[in-house]
């Protein structure tokens, strides 16, 4: 059996996909798959090791088997040695590296990495503080409809409040930021939006429609909907800096 085949073997049994769930089974098909060079399994195997997914938890081998797959130019995996080197997981703390390896998976479109690059320059790691590049690299991830980015280029939902796992079970269970600075007829869009059952959302097509009405009376020289939003937009808050924190996920 081919390495692709093996990789795809360890995924199916990893999630169980028209099999028995049998993470052992996957590590190892992921083991094969890596003997025979598939770079794709050897991240997947660091992610095993990472997790203790099919294999005893092992962050120093996670670490190693990263470090393998981002010098075959994994931009995935570059990303997860930056975060190893920040944190000091599996290999001494090294704050100057894990910014090179930001960068280098940032130079490769990791929107991830672009945030984390904008994160390290805001608060100086590994890096002169440099507050204007700051906000460059933060704007380049908005651009890419990087959560992280969006929010750090303007006030955050949640802002003031500590972005924990009280707050994930909060949104879970209903929470929802408010949008008080807001014209009505946004924040009631964007609520319903937000709407805890995802049925009682709006289509896109209801979304579509309603904000080209937006625009389509914006365009008129004096309107409710275009004052409101003018006048809205006059209050542009200062970002707090509470929330902004290195954001870690390691991808499989």
């Amino acid at each position: 059996m081919d390495s692709n085949k093996l990789h795809e073997l360890g995924y199916t049994y990893q999630h169980g996909f028209g099999v028995e769930k049998d993470e052992k089974e996957a590590f190892e098909n992921y083991m094969k798959a890596v003997e025979l060079g598939n770079a794709v399994a050897i991240n997947y195997v660091g992610f095993c090791y990472r997790h203790g997914i099919g294999v005893e938890k092992d962050e120093k081998k996670a670490f190693e088997y990263f470090m393998k797959v981002a010098e075959l130019g994994n931009t995935q995996a570059i990303y997860n040695v930056g975060i190893y080197y920040h944190n000091g997981i599996g290999v001494e703390k090294d704050e100057k590296k894990a910014f090179d390896y930001y960068m280098k998976a940032a130079e490769f479109g990791n929107a991830q990495a672009i945030y984390n690059v904008g994160f390290c320059y805001g608060r100086g790691i590994g890096v002169e503080k440099d507050e204007k590049k700051a906000f460059e690299y933060f704007m380049k991830a908005a651009d890419m409809s990087h959560a992280g980015g969006i929010f750090a280029v303007g006030r955050r939902a949640f802002d003031g409040i500590p972005f924990d796992i009280n707050l994930q079970f909060k949104i879970i269970n209903g929470t929802r930021p408010e949008c008080t600075r807001a014209p009505e007829f946004y924040v009631r869009l964007s609520s319903s939006c937000m709407d805890n059952d995802p049925n009682k959302r709006p289509t896109s097509a209801i979304i579509v429609n309603e904000v080209a009405r937006w625009l389509d009376e914006m365009n008129q020289d004096d309107n409710d909907i275009k004052n409101r939003i003018l006048e809205a937009d006059k209050i542009k808050p200062e970002p707090s800096n509470q929330n902004i924190r290195i954001i870690i996920i390691l991808v499989n």
